[in-house]
């Protein structure tokens, strides 16, 4: 678990999709005494134990339809936790109690410190992102990706048939599923419009120091 600022943590592990190493990431926002669980990873006795040590999980965010693998079984772990899900998530997690669907249900005791967005124009991904503001911190899912030029070859090779190798990016998948162009760029700016210096992505590495910058020319080509 690496602390990334103020009351703000990360955990990655390892990811395999089609044999190729994408890697994923939680982040963990505490509010308070109390912690959101954004996008969770496995989570065993020992993870589970520091994140106890950092505070009481509260939350567990299932951010978009792609990224709630691991929500239920930190909905088992924490049962006095609520679920929040992005919209469509229900249809594909049947099982999972959710509490609440994103954005509209984010929590009064998030007012002030911690921000959501909707972003429309892709009704397969639905992504909702976060805005922390005490750690000037944008957390997205797959929105962006954020990969190097390390891996095997057969990482580079899948990175970049899915257009996500070389630095932030907004992947071929993201890019199919998007249906409203217009839209997600609207929303775009509004992410542009928050005061964040620092972005978190499931998929590659963090965005550290000109964050916003860097979202910006990665997703210039929205208009």
């Amino acid at each position: 678990m690496e602390k990334l600022g103020d009351e703000i943590w990360t955990v990655t592990q390892p990811l395999k999709l089609g044999g190729a190493d994408f890697g994923t990431r939680m982040t963990v926002v505490r509010l308070g005494e109390e912690l959101l669980l954004h996008s969770p990873v496995r989570i065993d006795d020992a993870l589970a134990e520091r994140l106890s040590g950092l505070g009481r999980v509260r939350w567990i965010a299932a951010p978009n339809t792609f990224h709630h693998l691991f929500a239920g079984r930190a909905k088992e772990r924490w049962p006095e936790a609520e679920v929040l899900a992005a919209p469509g998530v229900e249809k594909k997690q049947r099982a999972l109690p959710i509490d609440g669907a994103l954005p509209d249900a984010a929590p009064e005791a998030w007012r002030g410190a911690l921000e959501t967005l909707f972003v429309g124009g892709m009704p397969a991904l639905n992504e909702v992102v976060f805005f922390h503001r005490p750690s000037k911190t944008l957390v997205l899912t797959d929105f962006l990706f954020n990969f190097g030029d390390e891996g095997g070859w057969w990482t580079r090779t899948v990175l970049s048939m899915a257009g996500a190798r070389g630095g932030a990016k907004q992947s071929r998948l993201l890019r199919f599923v998007m249906k409203d162009k217009e839209a997600v760029k609207r929303c775009r700016d509004e992410m542009l419009g928050w005061d964040f210096a620092r972005a978190t992505v499931c998929h590659g590495d963090v965005i550290e120091g000109d964050a916003k910058d860097v979202v910006a020319k990665s997703t210039a080509w929205l208009g």
